[in-house]
Parts: C-alpha cells; structure tokens; sequence
C-alpha cells in the first residue's frame, strides 16, 4: 500500500501526496477522483454558496425561469441578467489554484486549458476582478452574457491578441467534472422547440382567457427564450454554452471554474 509522504492544502482542503506522486498529480486524480463533486466542495468552503440551480432542460423550468426573470422587468439587461445570474449562485467566485496544478488538470478536462486575454490600463484588475472580486458579466455578444473563454489549438494565440500579445494579460481557467455545458446547436433547436410550445399555449390562453393575458404570457416566454443564449440556457439548468464552431467557452457560473493564481 502506497504511504503518504506528505500534504497540501488547496482552499481549505488538506489533500495527500502519495509516494512517487507529484502536488500536481496529487491535486488531479483527488479531484477527477470525485468527478467533480470535490471543486464543489472546495466551493462551499471558500464561498457562501447561494443555491444549485434549481432549473432542468425543460419547457416547465422556462416557465418557471420566466416567472423569476420578469420581476426585474424595469431593469436594463445587464441588470437583470446579473440579478438572475446572482439568485442561481453563478456569481460565487472560482477556485483559485497555482498555475502548475492548473495546467496539470486540465490535461484531464475535456475542453483543456481555457485561455482569455484581457487589454487596456485597467487589465490585471479586471483579471484578478474575477478571480476574487464581484462578476462582471459583459456586454451582450452574438452567444449571450457571459464570460468568453477560448479552447483549443488557437485558443493562446487568440488570447495572446486580445491581450496585446502579453501573457500576463492572460487568464488561464478550467471546466470541472460537474459542468453542466449545452452546445450553441442545441440551444438553437430548443429555441425552435419551446417557441413553437410557447405559440401554441399562448393561442390556448387565447381561447379561455382572452387576448391581453395570451400576449403577456408570450412576451414573458419570449424574453426568456430569444432574448439572449446566457439568459436562456441558465434557464434550462447549464452553467456554460459551448460555441463549438468558434472554439468558445462562454461561463455562465463562474464557481463552476478553476483559474490559474
């Protein structure tokens, strides 16, 4: 039987390093050892978690995602995002580990090494912003309000780019085992499943209760389903969108990531 040689301790939790093992190694097989279930946990003691989320990839959690999203309706969208986003816990901080340990697991995430560049006078604030500091979720893009991360092959060079070709304007992340990621494909088809349904319950609430109470409740679904992709697969329980064609990560629950110190 292997003997410990010695510990580590990585947000709180003491891990063992094994003979012949490395922090490193010790750090991976502890955490992919748990599927993810130990970043939670590492979550819950460096963080005061909010909640799960609560939604499933259902038309049932749209509606209920609706009912909690239109409270906010005199709010600006990136208000509004920001307050759905902070109820589901998505605004918790990530877990923040050395840059060996993180280039270390990440060998053993299915998307690898997420990189992200960041350029202007105010760069390593806005980096260390969302390592310790309060979510800042971006302007609304083309796949919704999130935080963009590259993955792939190109993914240094790209953030290289945007971060005026400095590695230290580079943040560096990694999925957990736990993330929950839908593929922009199948955001694309939902949409088209759960208008359709939100079409045809709305002619429905028509017929019995009349035209003004069918026209709110499909403005409520509509702001929901086509308003932005973040919005829209919160709503449907995922923490992350994958934009396969253009090799990003856009995070959604930013506890469900692991970022370089």
């Amino acid at each position: 039987m292997a003997t410990i040689k010695g510990w580590f301790t990585m947000n709180g939790v003491h891990i063992p390093i094994m003979e012949g093992q490395s922090k490193a190694d010790a750090a991976s097989k502890y955490i992919n050892s748990k599927h993810g279930k130990t970043v939670a946990k590492l979550s819950s003691k460096t963080t005061t978690k909010k909640k799960e989320n609560k939604y499933t990839d259902s038309y049932e959690s749209i509606e209920k995602a609706a009912d909690d999203y239109v409270k906010d309706d005199t709010k600006g969208l990136q208000e509004r995002a920001y307050n759905f986003y902070d109820k589901l816990g998505y605004t918790d901080k990530p877990n923040v580990i050395n840059k060996e340990e993180l280039e270390r697991i990440s060998k053993t995430s299915e998307f690898g090494l997420l990189e992200r560049g960041y350029r202007g006078e105010n760069t390593q604030s806005y980096i260390e912003q969302f390592k310790r500091g309060d979510l800042y979720i971006g302007e609304q893009r083309s796949f919704g309000l999130g935080t963009y991360f590259g993955y792939g092959k190109e993914a240094h060079e790209i953030a290289r780019g945007y971060g005026e070709h400095k590695e230290s304007n580079i943040l560096k992340a990694c999925i957990t085992g736990n993330t929950k990621i839908i593929t922009t494909e199948q955001l694309d088809k939902r949409r088209d499943e759960f208008m359709t349904k939100a079409f045809k319950k709305a002619t429905d609430i028509s017929k019995t209760k009349g035209a003004e109470e069918a026209k709110q409740y499909y403005t409520k679904m509509n702001k929901v389903i086509m308003h932005d992709d973040g919005i829209f697969a919160a709503s449907l329980g995922y923490d992350a969108i994958n934009v396969t064609d253009a090799k990003y990560i856009v995070v959604l629950n930013r506890g469900k990531v692991l970022v370089s110190e």
